[in-house]
């Protein structure tokens, strides 16, 4: 008891030197400083900082928690790794940046709460990224990535590592940062490894170039990414070895986005490079070897640590744990020493480890105070006070990069995306190989063995001769079997609690369980959200800046939910990159690229029921959904059949611009087409307004008009846009020109120099994912049946009308309306046996992070393809009509070249985008109707069989629906159709119009 006493008094010495020192830094004989601190300025407040280390180290010494706002609270550091995206700040002259990625240096201006738009950032250049070759490329500088490129450069190969980190050693090596140095030889093995490893890659020849942001993988391979100091660079490898390694996850629970919560790597990043304290009373709690490592590495430092939580159950001499220990120690007994000797430090330090236990409640308002801690299995809870709480329930493997590339992968139990691969790490697109933490949790040891390789593999797949990997083989086989037999001794006996349904799970976007658990129940159709694509869209759940690394495996573990389909593709950028890092400049495209829909094959039967309606449509979008409510008050009983879910396809993907003026490309028609123009403007100021009355009526989604705003940066532009402008005011529409400093006085934010621009008050935006939501419920309160995952796969003429045929049974029906948009004609050319001016297309669009309003009017370009809004919310939606593609699997993906021509003519119109980054992109299919004129009516030869396909849905998406609701009902038209008619735009195939399709 004595001796306890004295380690606690001990403990407590150190522990007042941290007080009472350079507030968090930790002094201790084996490090030095080797520079003077220097002055940087947070929020106008002077901080005294280290130059080499990091942002958010200097932010944490100096007591500073907060790095800004979030969804409704303050963000501070978590990840420390730079995948949450909470420690964001901005720089006065580089925009918005990772603090816990950015260096110090002397005279930096930092804001956490600032105004996005204010960063000055150059204007975009015309030139085009630096390409750079190599044999192998290796992407991620820890275990794995150094490994690897160490074989293969023996091999002979030219050799390129890329790491995002200031310094090379990765997530495990933690190497120390310039900001401190070693008084003597390296503090431990951990340090001293990554050091030897990193020499050695260099005396090699390797090329490790540091603080690169890989932001997209495209087929080739080729890696476009923003290099520190160099701006853009795109990597041509031969052979490409992914070792991105893994994140930590963290279970969500009430206070977990509290300031002061942060993972337990977060922690050990601050401890290790920086030499700095996550605070100055911390709580480590999960479940694994890191967490008891940690807690005695900040113990030994001289932290007060108030405990330690550990899952798993206190290891004994029960059969499970003794057989689990024998079979790691055979495998790697310095390990398992290592182990002991962290308990050992923890007992020193008198800190107590609770097994079996979980925290379950973080403490605190604006930051965190402490957290309440239950026994897992049920029993009485216990608080520690703290104000740093470090969190870690295991990893994630960091697999964009592979998914990006479109390699196979597989979700396991845990919600982790894991990529498949053979016993050399290839993956299933060629030239390309996985390494380490980022197929799958297998330690330091296993990955450097992986690397090795995957690196000699990759080399000799070249011509290299790259010697042999039986030294390797074994040793990941031994590694592996210390990994199993750890995890069996980490493995809780309990599962813990389920957090409340009002804990937030979405970091970024605030979104709670009780949200997810409401998005996974059925909701009056047929199904939940099943997907996950499906439960973003109606949750927005994953779409915040850190992309869905922490909410979206969340949920599959939490809700234990089977999820349908392969794992999503990812989709660049890899991280959240300013629009001025991506933008350049490329060549316009001329025609729509024309891209099929993938087909949907019969699905097994299900069962034969026959139901009968009076009217039939085939397609759950936009149209489809206007045109059944419009029905359905008519009292018309009415079933919509979707091959996805409603509103998932095109309707899903619209960026929801409402456009009234006429695009370029029609202002440019000859006379003789003009008159397609001049039906269309009365067309979409109708669209408009039944949007409007839309919103008035139901509550629940955005729809904002300020004017759209389209701008000519040429002399030759201005000159169509003033022609333009002209022709619309002849035919009643209201549209301002303006001209000169008018421009920049009315509109601010346009760049200078713009001579012309049009102004159409009536323009403006809606909110897809919303909207339809509230058309979907608006329709099946209606009355309206809707059918999800029901495609058509065969159509029947009857005596009464018509019989489609679907996987759950058929649809009797006496009229039916193709309203498949995308895919309306494939289907009336398969299955109605009719040619139909229809096609598809891919089209690119990116969504940047939030910012503060600036732009309020929808943006277009005269000259070249851009639409571009930004939301309430404040994310900027940037689109227009850049190409996607379609890979080979059906899967659509955006080309670099669209990504950076399309930011280049936004940010050439509007530059203080420069400074924002692009959180998201995507690629969806629309609509292309041939002569730009939507397809109307009775189709020829087909009574009772209607089309009610347009281009442009959002816009003329629900008058369209009007208007052949109108004409199924005998109802006079509310607006003429006669210029939008099928009659005279089909073409009838032989055979007959519709085949007999029984037995089917």
């Amino acid at each position: 008891m004595a001796r306890r006493r004295r380690l606690r008094r001990n403990g407590g010495e150190a522990k007042t030197r941290l007080r009472r020192g350079a507030r968090m830094r930790l002094r201790t004989a084996a490090f030095r400083q080797p520079a003077a601190p220097v002055r940087i300025l947070v929020d106008g407040q002077p901080v005294d900082a280290l130059p080499g280390e990091s942002l958010a180290s200097a932010m944490t010494a100096a007591g500073l928690r907060g790095t800004g706002p979030g969804k409704a609270r303050e963000r501070s550091p978590f990840c420390g790794m730079g995948v949450c995206q909470d420690c964001v700040v901005q720089l006065a002259d580089a925009g918005r940046v990772r603090a816990c990625l950015t260096p110090v240096v002397a005279g930096l201006v930092v804001t956490t709460n600032a105004d996005t738009w204010s960063a000055r950032i150059a204007p975009p250049a015309a030139g085009q990224p630096e390409c750079v070759g190599c044999d192998v490329l290796v992407v991620g500088a820890g275990p794995a990535g150094l490994a690897a490129a160490c074989a293969a450069r023996e091999a002979g190969a030219d050799v390129i590592v890329v790491d995002e980190r200031p310094s090379s050693g990765g997530q495990y090596f933690k190497p120390l940062a310039t900001s401190m140095a070693f008084a003597g030889k390296p503090a431990d093995g951990q340090y001293a490894e990554g050091i030897a490893i990193s020499d050695r890659a260099r005396a090699l020849g390797v090329a490790i170039w540091q603080g690169v942001v890989v932001w997209g993988a495209f087929p080739g391979p080729e890696l476009a990414a923003e290099v520190a100091g160099r701006g853009a660079v795109v990597f041509r490898p031969r052979r490409l070895v992914l070792a991105t390694g893994a994140h930590e996850w963290v279970r969500p629970i009430p206070g977990w986005t509290l300031p002061g919560v942060m993972t337990t790597g977060a922690a050990q990043t601050l401890l290790r490079a920086y030499r700095v304290a996550p605070g100055r009373r911390v709580v480590v709690g999960g479940g694994g070897p890191l967490n008891l490592q940690v807690a005695a590495e900040l113990a030994a430092a001289g932290v007060d640590v108030a405990a330690c939580i550990e899952e798993a159950p206190t290891p004994g001499f029960s059969s499970f744990h003794v057989g689990a220990l024998v079979r790691a120690l055979a495998a790697d007994p310095g390990l398992v020493a290592q182990g002991v000797r962290h308990r050992a430090r923890l007992l020193r330090a008198g800190v107590p480890v609770l097994h079996g236990a979980t925290v379950v409640r973080v403490l605190g308002n604006a930051r965190a105070t402490g957290v309440e801690v239950a026994p897992l299995g049920g029993g009485a809870t216990s608080n520690f006070e703290a104000d740093a709480i470090c969190l870690n329930h295991g990893f994630l493997p960091n697999a964009e990069l592979a998914l990006c590339l479109g390699a196979r992968a597989r979700h396991d139990s845990r919600g982790a995306a894991l990529v498949e691969r053979d016993r050399e790490g290839r993956l299933s697109v060629p030239g390309v190989f996985v390494a380490g933490d980022g197929a799958g949790l297998g330690g330091a040891r296993a990955a450097l063995a992986e690397g090795e390789i995957a690196g000699r593999t990759a080399a000799a797949d070249l011509g290299f001769h790259a010697g042999s990997n039986a030294a390797a083989r074994r040793s990941l086989a031994r590694h592996r079997r210390f990994q199993a037999a750890l995890w069996q001794i980490f493995t809780p006996v309990h599962d813990a609690p389920m957090p409340p349904l009002e804990t937030v799970v979405c970091r970024c976007e605030g979104i709670t369980l009780g949200a997810v658990a409401d998005a996974l129940s059925p909701a009056g159709t047929e199904g939940s959200a099943t997907t996950l694509p499906e439960l973003k869209r109606r949750t927005r759940l994953g779409m915040g800046p850190c992309q869905g690394r922490y909410c979206l495996p969340s949920t599959m573990r939490l809700f234990g939910a089977s999820f349908e389909g392969d794992v999503p593709r990812s989709r660049p950028p890899a991280r959240p990159v300013s629009v001025g890092a991506l933008a350049a400049e490329q060549p316009e495209w001329i025609r729509h690229r024309s891209t099929q829909p993938p087909v949907i094959g019969p699905s097994p039967r299900i069962n034969d029921i026959e139901e009968e309606t009076d009217v039939a449509i085939i397609g759950g979008g936009v149209v489809g959904l206007c045109l059944s409510l419009d029905l359905a008050r008519a009292g018309i009983a009415t079933v919509v059949l979707d091959a996805g879910m409603p509103g998932a396809g095109a309707s899903g993907a619209n960026a929801g611009s409402l456009h009234v003026q006429l695009q370029s490309h029609l202002a440019r028609l000859p006379e003789a087409g003009r008159h397609r123009a001049a039906a269309i403007l009365p067309l979409s100021l109708a669209g408009v307004e039944r949007w409007s009355a839309l919103a008035a009526e139901f509550d629940g989604f955005e729809l904002r008009r300020k004017g759209g705003l389209m701008l000519a940066a040429s002399a030759a532009e201005a000159v169509l846009l003033r022609g333009k402008a002209s022709l619309e005011q002849s035919w009643g529409l209201e549209v301002e020109l303006l001209e000169g400093d008018t421009i920049n006085r009315r509109f601010p934010f346009v760049a200078p120099g713009i001579e012309v621009a049009s102004f159409c008050p009536a323009e403006g935006m809606v909110d897809p994912l919303a909207a339809n939501r509230v058309l979907l419920n608006a329709a099946l309160t209606s009355g309206v049946r809707v059918a999800p995952h029901r495609a058509v796969t065969a159509v029947e003429k009857t005596a009464s009308g018509w019989r489609l045929i679907t996987s759950r049974g058929a649809v009797r029906c006496c009229r039916m309306v193709l309203a498949a948009g995308p895919s309306a004609g494939r289907f009336a050319r398969d299955k109605l046996a009719l040619d139909l001016p229809l096609s598809a297309t891919a089209l690119h669009m990116n969504v940047t992070e939030p910012a503060p309003p600036l732009i309020a009017p929808l943006i277009e370009h005269a000259g070249r393809h851009l639409t571009m809004k930004q939301l309430r919310a404040g994310n900027v939606v940037i689109g227009g009509g850049w190409p996607g593609e379609a890979a080979d699997d059906g899967t659509l993906h955006s080309p670099r070249a669209s990504i950076e021509g399309n930011l280049w003519v936004a940010q050439s119109l509007v530059p203080a985008l420069a400074g924002l980054r692009v959180i998201r992109t995507w690629t969806a299919l629309t609509t292309v109707c041939e002569d730009d004129l939507p397809l109307l009516g009775e189709l020829p030869g087909l009574p009772g069989a209607f089309a009610c396909v347009t281009h442009t849905g959002y816009t003329l998406g629900p008058i369209c629906a009007r208007l052949v609701a109108e004409r199924i009902c005998g109802r006079a038209p509310s607006l003429s159709i006669t210029p939008f008619l099928v009659e005279g735009r089909a073409v009838t195939r032989p055979p007959a119009p519709v085949a007999n399709l029984q037995g089917v």
